[in-house]
C-alpha cells in the first residue's frame, strides 16, 4: 500500500472519529437539556401553584376587610386577587396538560374556585345594598361556607403539590444521571483522543518522518 493511500485512509479515520464524537456529544447534550427543561418546568408549576393560592387569599382578605370596615379600598385586592387567581389557574392548566391526574385535580379545584368567587361576590353585593344586606353578608360569612370551600381547595392543592414534588425529585434524578453520563463520556473521549494522538504521532513518525530523515541523510 502506497504512503499516499495510507495517509488518506488515516486522515479519513481521524475526521470520521472527530465527526462521530461531535454528533454523539451533541445528541447527549440535547437529552441533558431536555431533562433540565422538565426540572425547570416542574419548578414553574410549583411556583404558579403558590401564586394561585396567594391570589385566592387576597380575594378573601379584600372581602373580609370590606365587610368589617366598609372601606371601599379593600375591594382593590379583592378584584386583583380574582383576576390573578384566574390567570394563574389557566397557566397551571396549560403547564400540566400532559398529566391526566393533575388535570382531574384542577377540575375539582376549578369547581370550588367558582363557588368561592360566587360566595365572595354575593357577600360584597349584599354589603353594598344597605344595612340589612350588610348584616346578611356577615351571617353568610359566619356560616363558614367560604371556609369549607377554601379547605377543599387547599386539600386538592396539597395533593397537587405533592405530586409535583415527587415528579421534581424524579426529574432531578434523571438530570443528574444524564449529566453523570455526559461527564463519563467526556472523560472517555479525552482518553480516546490522547490515545489517538499517540497513534497519529507513531503513524506519521514511522511512515513519514523516518523515511524523510533517511532521505535527507542520503541526500546529504
Amino acid at each position: 500500500m502506497s504512503l499516499k493511500l495510507k495517509l488518506g485512509l488515516f486522515i479519513t479515520l481521524l475526521f470520521s472519529a472527530a465527526i462521530s464524537n461531535a454528533i454523539f456529544t451533541f445528541v447527549l447534550e440535547g437529552y441533558s437539556d431536555k431533562k433540565l427543561h422538565w426540572v425547570a418546568h416542574t419548578h414553574e408549576v410549583m411556583l404558579k401553584t403558590q401564586n394561585y393560592l396567594g391570589s385566592l387569599k387576597d380575594t378573601e382578605t379584600g372581602q373580609r376587610g370590606y365587610l368589617l370596615t366598609k372601606d371601599i379600598n379593600y375591594l382593590e385586592p379583592y378584584h386583583r386577587g380574582v383576576i390573578n387567581a384566574e390567570e394563574s389557574f389557566k397557566e397551571l392548566t396549560l403547564l400540566t396538560s400532559d398529566n391526566p391526574i393533575q388535570q382531574k385535580r384542577l377540575k375539582k379545584i376549578e369547581t370550588s374556585m367558582h363557588l368561592k368567587f360566587a360566595e365572595l361576590k354575593t357577600t360584597i353585593e349584599l354589603a353594598q345594598s344597605g344595612e340589612k344586606g350588610h348584616t346578611k353578608a356577615l351571617e353568610i360569612v359566619k356560616e363558614n361556607q367560604g371556609k369549607y370551600i377554601m379547605d377543599d381547595i387547599r386539600r386538592e392543592l396539597s395533593k397537587f403539590r405533592t405530586t409535583e414534588s415527587l415528579l421534581l425529585e424524579v426529574r432531578k434524578g434523571d438530570f443528574r444521571e444524564q449529566k453523570a453520563s455526559l461527564t463519563t463520556l467526556i472523560a472517555i473521549e479525552i482518553l480516546f483522543f490522547l490515545f489517538l494522538a499517540f497513534i497519529t504521532y507513531a503513524f506519521l513518525n514511522r511512515n513519514l518522518f523516518e523515511p524523510l530523515d533517511i532521505l535527507l541523510k542520503g541526500t546529504q
